[in-house]
């Protein structure tokens, strides 16, 4: 048997050839006239086949040729692409991890915009089925793009567009010839044609008209691909007659987020119904919400007559269904009579006709079992939030009637004391809800939130782990043990969306700029009010309580309220876990963290500009987070609490790694990401005190943590196995891939992201120092990775140098993927953690510099990066002899070393090291380029720094300014 040939074989994959460098829309074309209503599926075989291509291009050309046979084929095309066949195969591209980026992106976008096009028709319901199993199944899929706003024509430009197009007209028709009867007699030449469009705009300035009539621009598909199709358009204008009509209400509903980018237009979020009150334009309307007035893309909304429409099938559908349910039953009967050994059901007419009759009916049935389903999980909900809602708006007014009868009486706000002792002098909050307050003891009312049965406060990590299988969608246990979570669409932080409120207490203390962003005491309280309403509305609230500073004298306590047990599992590891009697004794938290993260800000209030938002208020000693789950965000901000609290009590907080020796001789690790940081202070003989965020007090150092918050991307147990070890019951693993039979997750995969991470506590770490303190530093380790190459491997600082490149914060990114580029880029994070900074870099610079003095500390720069070469020319430097320079300054070999001053950098450099080549030491030797490209690349590195320390030279000193490069 001879396969019979496909007559689309050669065109479609000559259409879609991985050879095209665009689209060929001549061939596009072809497809599309050859495709008719017998030849369509032969068509989509190969169609299929292309699709699972492994070239990204291909199927890119592919989806293209399907969005225009959809256009051009008619409803044959549309009815192959809502096959079970087609469906199938994005399906398998979609789960397939092979599969680029980009083509699961525009798979996505493809099928929410079938979707969106076919949901009027019920033939076509397979796709709206796939695209809503898609969601559910956390698959993210874009936004839709805005539609080009098409500029306001004048009535001259109108005018002119209609007049070239009847001279158009009548130049192709004078192309033709002499024409028939009828046609000939209303024939009129271009000439007259130009005659007549001369006359009329004679007449039209003598009587200061601007035409004779009015033309309505349209935008085709073709012209705009984002315009909404016909089918999708709101109900027609109303006639001007119709003075009825005119008045009635169009209303649509938001199908999906849109922030406005632009001023005038008007924002909102998926399921607002927006009053529209102007439709004149096919792709943007004009509209009204919640008091604002502004224009909005077409294609973010949908009429609320479609939605009834819906509803009216959807009825009708369910009146046919319970229509026939007596022959259900009767089928069901006279089966149950048959004996199968006297009678042949095949012969039997009436059996047949109820088969055939209730057949038709299971897809509606299983369709409506789902609906209702759902349904009622949504009416349940909906009147779980009313009473909750209704309760609170009960409190809320008995609470405003008492603060305005005693609103005359309240004392002024205290000013921030600092540290006495122990304890910290807050001022009292103003005029805050107190509603997520949580600072009572258990079973304990509190106002504006009935927590019975709802509260789930200091669980152990064994019952959180088993309310987060319960309840949270893509949880599981990894093969060693530990909770594998996902942190929703951000899966790392989110700086830009940092707030800092600006209060009459702490104005003048705070470094203000791009790290930190004001942001207004009222708009602060909005999101706070839509974190505590939001937290209201579940079924359970997560408390833990917990503290930040293993030295006893400077921690704080630290409650941490959230509505995912992931979460509360989470701090449970990055908290110092209080015992049973600190935790009986524990009383009022220091600070307040208000984690609503699965619920959006408000981004139209004054300061906000999305709707993310992670917010501290010293005053209020509040911190709230909204639009993100990423749990690192937490983690950070009380680091950023304690970067503002701790040198205000006149101790230095340090965003650094830490370790201890032998002879108790204490060392701090700097570092940015891919220094090397993690894996120098990991070192089996030299306890580790903490991997992260420190304090250094007049008797030493404290971990302000108690647990590790460590990457995993690549890990493995013959490169980290302290951290791979760690891995187990208790942990938190984020954003992994994982085999879904044994559970052994896949560290290499980065489907999700590369910031794939683990959360453990630091006892999980066999060497780790338990309390979590050590004596003053007697070695600072500055790591840097310079991919310019003309970085010594070890160089000696004196205080002022210390100073320079502690502020500097530099190290190198190597560059992109991107073709061309091949340059490093280098990057300057002010004392190794600008992000976190609170006050300005020279304040810690000029404390770690009194430090420094005070217990003699030596300080190093360490360059674990290229040498003998920029990237891309030299290698990094190795891992070995990075660690023997560590072994160098831990044993005080190179405390009696000779050195030599190396150039622009005025850098002291060893001329020997044990077990390191001396060539290795000097980057002017190593260099295996020209003396010429040497110097010009030591230059450019040279002149990127004086660049950058600009922005801090009004507050530093001229000795830290004069310690940098010089040119």
């Amino acid at each position: 048997m001879f396969k019979v040939p496909n007559p689309f074989d050669e065109l479609v994959k000559k259409t879609t050839s991985e050879m095209l460098t665009t689209e060929n829309w001549e061939l596009i074309m072809e497809v599309c006239d050859r495709v008719g209503t017998d030849t369509e599926r032969q068509c989509f075989e190969v169609i299929n086949e292309r699709l699972l291509h492994r070239n990204a291009n291909v199927v890119l050309y592919t989806l293209t040729l399907v969005n225009s046979m959809i256009d051009n084929c008619g409803q044959s095309v549309r009815q192959e692409v809502s096959s079970r066949a087609f469906t199938t195969t994005l399906t398998r591209i979609l789960n397939d991890k092979s599969v680029h980026e980009k083509v699961k992106s525009r798979v996505l976008g493809s099928i929410q915009q079938w979707a969106f096009d076919f949901r009027q028709d019920p033939t076509l319901s397979l796709m709206e089925e796939t695209y809503t199993k898609l969601r559910a199944q956390r698959f993210l899929f874009p936004s839709p793009q805005k539609p080009e706003k098409i500029p306001k024509q004048s009535d001259i430009e109108r005018q002119k567009e209609e007049d070239d197009l009847q001279l158009a007209l009548a130049l192709s028709l004078s192309s033709v010839g002499d024409a028939q009867g009828a046609e000939k007699a209303n024939y009129q030449s271009p000439a007259a044609i130009r005659s007549e469009i001369t006359r009329k705009q004679t007449v039209a300035a003598a009587s200061g008209q601007s035409g004779t009539g009015s033309v309505t621009r349209r935008t085709t598909r073709a012209q705009n691909p984002a315009a909404v199709p016909v089918a999708n358009a709101a109900p027609a204008a109303a006639p001007a007659g119709d003075a009825a009509a005119a008045k009635r209400k169009v209303q649509v509903k938001a199908l999906f987020d849109f922030v406005p980018t632009e001023p005038g237009e008007l924002g909102f979020y998926k399921g607002d119904v927006i009053d529209v009150l102007d439709q004149k334009y096919r792709d943007w309307w004009k509209g009204e919400l919640r008091g604002k007035h502004g224009i909005f893309p077409a294609n973010f909304v949908q009429p609320l007559g479609d939605i009834r429409a819906d509803v009216a099938k959807d009825m009708d559908a369910e009146v046919q269904v319970f229509s026939e349910a007596h022959n259900i039953e009767a089928l069901l009967r006279m089966l149950g009579s048959v004996d199968p050994l006297k009678s042949n059901v095949s012969d039997n007419p009436e059996i047949q006709r109820l088969y055939s009759s209730t057949w038709e009916l299971r897809p509606k049935i299983i369709k409506m079992i789902e609906k209702y389903n759902k349904k009622k999980e949504e009416l349940v909900s909906l009147d779980a939030q009313l009473s909750k809602s209704m309760r609170l708006y009960d409190e809320l007014m008995q609470r405003s009637v008492s603060q305005t009868a005693n609103y005359g009486s309240q004392p002024p706000p205290q000013q921030f004391a600092g540290y006495s002792g122990a304890a910290m002098a807050y001022s009292q909050p103003m005029m805050v809800p107190q509603q997520l307050a949580v600072s009572h003891i258990p079973g304990q009312p509190i106002p504006g939130i009935d927590f019975a049965n709802k509260i789930r406060r200091n669980l152990s990590p064994a019952q959180l782990y088993e309310d987060a299988l319960r309840f949270e969608d893509g949880t599981a246990i990894s093969s060693t043990g530990a909770l594998i979570a996902k942190s929703g669409k951000k899966t790392g932080r989110s700086p830009r969306d940092k707030r800092v409120v600006e209060e009459a207490s702490t104005v003048d203390d705070v470094w203000w700029g791009p790290v930190n962003k004001k942001l207004s005491e009222e708009s602060f309280a909005i999101n706070y009010e839509r974190a505590a309403n939001y937290l209201n509305t579940r079924d359970r609230i997560y408390v833990f309580d917990g503290f930040a500073g293993w030295d006893t004298r400077y921690r704080i306590k630290v409650r941490v309220v959230c509505a995912r047990p992931y979460h509360a599992l989470f701090m449970n590891n990055m908290l110092i876990r209080p015992t049973a009697e600190e935790l009986e004794n524990f009383g009022e938290p220091d600070f307040t963290i208000i984690n609503a993260g699965q619920y959006p800000a408000e981004e139209f209030a004054d300061g906000m500009t999305s709707n993310t938002s992670v917010a501290i208020s010293f005053e209020r000693r509040q911190m709230v987070i909204l639009g993100t789950e990423y749990a690192g965000e937490m983690k950070k901000g009380v680091f950023t609490v304690m970067h503002y609290l701790m040198p205000k009590a006149g101790v230095l907080s340090l965003h650094s790694s830490c370790n201890e020796g032998p002879e108790g001789d204490v060392s701090l690790f700097f570092g940015l990401s891919g220094t090397g940081k993690t894996t120098l202070s990991a070192d089996p003989a030299r306890p580790l005190i903490g991997d992260d965020e420190h304090v250094w007090t007049d008797t030493g150092v404290f971990n302000i943590e108690g647990g590790c918050y460590a990457k995993t991307i690549d890990l493995s147990a013959e490169k980290e196995p302290e951290i791979f070890n760690a891995i187990r019951f208790g942990s938190v693993l984020e954003n992994v891939i994982y085999h879904d039979e044994s559970r052994v997750v896949d560290y290499a995969d980065k489907t999700i992201t590369e910031n794939t991470r683990c959360a453990y506590p630091i006892e999980y770490i066999p060497n780790a120092k338990i309390p979590c303190v050590g004596g003053s530093p007697r070695n600072i380790v500055l790591l840097t990775c310079d991919a310019f190459g003309v970085l010594p491997p070890v160089s000696k600082l004196t205080p002022a140098q210390a100073m320079y490149h502690f502020i500097s914060g530099y190290t190198a990114k190597i560059a992109g993927t991107e073709e061309g580029v091949t340059e490093p880029e280098a990057t300057f994070s002010a004392c190794f953690g600008q992000p976190f900074l609170v006050w300005h870099p020279v304040k810690y610079a000029q404390m770690l510099a009194q430090k420094m003095q005070e217990h003699n500390v030596n300080v190093w720069l360490v360059n674990t990066g290229w040498n003998g070469g920029a990237y891309g020319v030299g290698k990094r430097i190795s891992l070995k002899y990075s660690r023997a320079i560590i072994d160098a300054i831990h044993s005080g070999e190179l405390e009696k070393a000779d050195y030599v001053n190396y150039g622009v950098f005025n850098l002291q450099i060893p001329t020997t090291v044990s077990n390191v080549p001396d060539k290795v030491l000097d980057p002017s030797l190593a260099w295996e380029g020209t003396p010429q490209e040497f110097e010009g690349t030591l230059s450019k590195l040279a002149r990127l720094f004086q660049a950058n320390f600009k922005e801090y030279a009004d507050q530093a000193t001229s000795e830290i300014i004069a310690a940098g490069p010089q040119l």
